[in-house]
């Protein structure tokens, strides 16, 4: 009788809880959305976000950085505040100094022309994040120059790997290997990133080069990227 009570009393707190539970209020979360001041014609925005639009015709490409061969993805995270003004620009992938200026010279032009991003209709500041793609005309596309870094990391980490095998080389040699590994992997990174296979990769750099902080911090971060990728 006494297990039939406890069984009943653990049944009814579990009820209690799960009405408590459908009870919460649920949390509307609208995202910061971009409003010039100046709109641009309607045949240039058809299929277009308002942003893309805006930094089109106001982002601009150094004819230097182009003969120096940089192109790639910049990626810019900032800080929509409640007044809609950009604050805390910070660049998360990196193609070259001055390319990362252009892009947060442009994102910052924004400013006061953001509707706040909003918690339960409420504005609050709230992150924002922004890919922009400088391609040069004649170069590969970007998975393609993607694809190729890769590879001649891969390459360059599997032969250092096995040089390792033989004790009569010279260990400099093998960290030869390893940092060229590494270099391409950026460089990769240029084109596409945070793409699981590169980040992959990275980790295993890392980890030939005995560097564990970047090696615990890159799997983090890949750890993130696939959670991201089953979450869509």
């Amino acid at each position: 009788m006494k297990r039939r009570w406890l069984v009943l009393c653990l049944f009814m707190g579990a009820f209690h809880l799960a009405a408590e539970c459908q009870e919460l209020p649920e949390t509307v979360v609208e995202s910061p959305r971009f409003n010039p001041k100046e709109r641009v014609r309607r045949t240039e925005t058809v299929g277009k976000p308002a942003l893309c639009c805006y930094m089109e015709s106001n982002l601009e490409y150094p004819l230097e950085e182009q003969q120096c061969g940089n192109e790639g993805v910049v990626v810019a995270i900032f800080v929509v505040d409640p007044d809609g003004k950009v604050a805390d620009v910070v660049i998360e992938n990196s193609v070259s100094r001055e390319l990362d200026r252009c892009v947060k010279r442009c994102i910052t032009s924004t400013s006061g022309q953001w509707l706040p991003g909003r918690v339960n209709g409420v504005a609050v500041p709230m992150e924002s994040r922004v890919k922009v793609n400088f391609d040069i005309r004649g170069n590969g596309t970007h998975q393609e120059m993607a694809n190729k870094y890769l590879l001649v990391a891969i390459r360059k980490c599997n032969r250092g790997d096995w040089l390792s095998l033989n004790p009569d080389i010279n260990r400099h040699r093998v960290t030869r290997k390893y940092r060229q590994a590494h270099e391409n992997l950026v460089l990769a990174d240029r084109y596409a990133p945070n793409h699981p296979a590169i980040k992959h990769w990275h980790v295993v750099v890392y980890e030939r080069q005995e560097d564990l902080t970047r090696m615990k911090t890159a799997m983090f971060e890949l750890d993130d990227i696939l959670l991201h990728a089953l979450n869509e």
